[in-house]
């Protein structure tokens, strides 16, 4: 029995030692030290399978270590008595999503591998390696950046609407093992109504945020124009977004136009492209935001009426010191009447000859010159005016939106 067993004469079998199999007991048994041990002696494990290190103070039974469970999920050899990780390797090249069940499987996929943005929907357990073109290269992050994890974040431009950029810590799985990232839009499709005033768009980094890149995103209209949208907001003229180190996810706004015209929804596409450093686009490199119309029901100028002062004529003959009194009947822009105030009107009375103004705006808080616009609070305005000469003077009125005069 080699020495290592006990052998029954009457049966010519041989009974083991501990940690010896085989007919002659020959084998060492290393799984009994742990089920990852692949090699081992008499008295401990001496090596264990990729992906886990040996602990030689370990108990039996206990002397394998998972590298990616006790260092970070991308290490594949390491050092446990030193917790070091010696090798990084892409997770996606051994999941179980690749190869399909097996006996000894690597850890579960952490959270923001599972949402990571590929090509191809991965069939449950292709061998195909095109499938695995986009896996990404990872390396041993330099120890003044470690752990990854700590010090991840998330930042939003523009939340206080100035060119101030808040940032928050966010989860991730990244302790050592990192890359400058693969970059690309959190979302294919982005969607907000025109009153917003603002649509934020949220880009993200893989590789757990080791050093700087930065991109530049371009507007492509589809079914909008430049009087629709400005691409950015109004603190800043830049489209380049740049993430610095931990940076893992980046928010900016861009500007919608509230033009108050009825029109139906308008969409237009953002692409990226790499600006600086050794960053990588992800296949969700273009996303696609739609304008939702809510004019509908809200107050537009063109549809609204002016009642009173010859309301049909062109032009208004008046004498000096005449009061000129009007009303304006706010409607909405299917031309429904509105019941409510707080809209916000301008009215600009020019005389024909010598383009003498006088200006009337206002609403039931502001008053201005020698007239005054009042909400009624019911839909309607009021307004009077005295000009200072006699003659023909031409009145117009605009709606105060956002956007500008309409």
């Amino acid at each position: 029995c080699s020495n290592n067993g006990e052998c029954n004469y009457l049966t010519g079998h041989c009974r083991c030692n501990e940690f010896r199999e085989g007919a002659d007991c020959s084998v060492l048994s290393c799984e009994k030290f742990h089920p990852q041990c692949i090699r081992c002696n008499d008295d401990r494990c001496t090596s264990c399978r990729e992906g886990w290190g040996v602990d030689e103070d370990a108990p039996v039974g206990e002397q394998c270590i998972s590298c990616a469970a006790a260092i970070d999920p991308r290490c594949v050899a390491c050092n446990v008595t030193t917790s070091t990780c010696l090798q990084c390797i892409d997770p996606l090249l051994t999941s179980v999503r690749r190869s399909g069940p097996r006996a000894h499987s690597p850890m579960s996929l952490p959270d923001d591998e599972l949402r990571r943005n590929l090509s191809y929907a991965l069939p449950f357990g292709t061998q195909d390696p095109s499938y695995f073109d986009e896996a990404e290269v990872y390396f041993v992050a330099d120890q003044e950046l470690t752990p990854l994890n700590a010090s991840a974040v998330t930042c939003d431009q523009g939340l206080d609407l100035d060119t101030s950029v808040s940032c928050r810590p966010t989860p991730t799985s990244h302790v050592v093992c990192g890359n400058y990232g693969t970059v690309y839009f959190e979302s294919p499709y982005y969607e907000a109504t025109e009153a917003a005033g603002f649509v934020r768009i949220s880009i993200l980094r893989s590789g757990g945020g080791v050093g700087t890149v930065s991109v530049r995103y371009h507007i492509e209209h589809l079914s909008t124009d430049d009087s629709d949208i400005t691409p950015t907001a109004f603190y800043t003229t830049s489209q380049v977004i740049e993430f610095g180190p931990g940076q893992i996810q980046q928010s900016f706004l861009i500007t919608l136009n509230d033009d108050r015209v009825l029109e139906g929804d308008e969409c237009f596409s953002i692409s990226l492209s790499v600006h600086a450093g050794p960053a990588q686009l992800g296949n969700q490199r273009r996303t696609t935001v739609c304008i939702i119309d809510d004019d509908a029901n809200r107050t537009c100028s063109l549809e609204s009426e002016l009642i009173g002062t010859n309301a049909e004529a062109e032009v208004l003959t008046t004498s000096a010191g005449v009061s000129l009194a009007f009303s304006i009947q706010a409607k909405s822009c299917v031309g429904e009447p509105q019941l409510n105030g707080g809209d916000y009107f301008h009215a600009v009375v020019t005389r024909q000859r010598d383009s003498e103004q006088n200006v009337v705006t206002g609403s039931a808080r502001h008053a201005r010159g020698e007239a005054m616009i009042i909400d009624a609070g019911v839909g309607n305005y009021h307004a009077e005016m005295v000009l200072n000469s006699t003659g023909k003077y031409q009145l117009d009125i605009c709606q105060k939106v956002p956007g500008g005069l309409r």
